[in-house]
Formats: C-alpha cells, sequence, structure tokens
C-alpha cells in the first residue's frame, strides 16, 4: 500500500485524482457568475445539458461537442470478483458505461504545465483563458 505523498510512477504528471474535486454546486455557482444567469438559471441549463445529453446516449446515439470531445455507451465485459476457492459464485454481469473522449486539441490543452497564458483561445469555444470572448474564432486548432 502507498501513502498519498509518495511519487507516482507518472513522471509527475498531474491526474484525475490531483486537483480539487468540483462538485455540481460549485461548477453551478462558476457558471452562473461566468455567465451573469441567476444561479436558479444556471442549474436548469445545467440540469438540461445533462438530460439531453442522457437522453441521446440511451437512445444510441453518440453525442459529439464540436472542440470539445464525445460522449458515448457501451457495455463493458464483467469481471471476476475475488472469491475464497471452494465458494461459489454467479458469473459476472456485463455493464453499462458511459465513455468521453476528448479531442486531440483539448486533451493537449488540460494537460499544458503551468500558466496557459493570456488571450488563448479555449477549445471548443470562442472563449478566451481570460474569459473574454475571440473576436474571430477559428474551428481549427489555436496552436
Amino acid at each position: 500500500m502507498s501513502s498519498e505523498n509518495e511519487e507516482s510512477d507518472d513522471d509527475g504528471r498531474a491526474g484525475s485524482s490531483s486537483g480539487t474535486v468540483v462538485t455540481k454546486r460549485m461548477f453551478i455557482r462558476e457558471l452562473a457568475g461566468a455567465t451573469g444567469l441567476p444561479l436558479k438559471d444556471a442549474d436548469r441549463v445545467y440540469d438540461e445539458f445533462i438530460r439531453i445529453t442522457v437522453e441521446h446516449l440511451r437512445a444510441g446515439d453518440q453525442v459529439t461537442l464540436t472542440g470539445f470531445g464525445k460522449f458515448t455507451w457501451k457495455w463493458m465485459k464483467g469481471r471476476p470478483a475475488n472469491i475464497a476457492p471452494g465458494r461459489k459464485h454467479e458469473p459476472p454481469e456485463d455493464y453499462p458505461s458511459v465513455q468521453f473522449r476528448g479531442t486531440p486539441v483539448v486533451n493537449r490543452f488540460v494537460a499544458s504545465p503551468g500558466d496557459l497564458g493570456e488571450g488563448r483561445r479555449v477549445p471548443g469555444t470562442r472563449l478566451l483563458t481570460d474569459g473574454s470572448r475571440a473576436l474571430q474564432a477559428a474551428d481549427g486548432d489555436d496552436d
């Protein structure tokens, strides 16, 4: 067992477990602050985004957010549990899993070390890293 303070084998790269956990409430407050929407409206936008995405996934659709990534779902193969020898157990069941795959531009942007720099366009948006809107937003890579 390793301690949380020990170095990992990922060459010092940050991963999904190295930052703050952003809750729904925190996300909605940030969304409301960035857009000027009342909290109630930002909460509704969040809920509708989730509802629409889930409904499309349930229908078998792939949800692609151009410049950001795509959501899909598939059946994952169940894996046998560790059970004491000699004990009878049921075969593992397959289970549904929602997958997200970011675009290469988003993946590079997220993994950028240090300051992102002023005036850099956030992939998939017309926003700059300082929160202002880009005057001319191209659909391609902003590198």
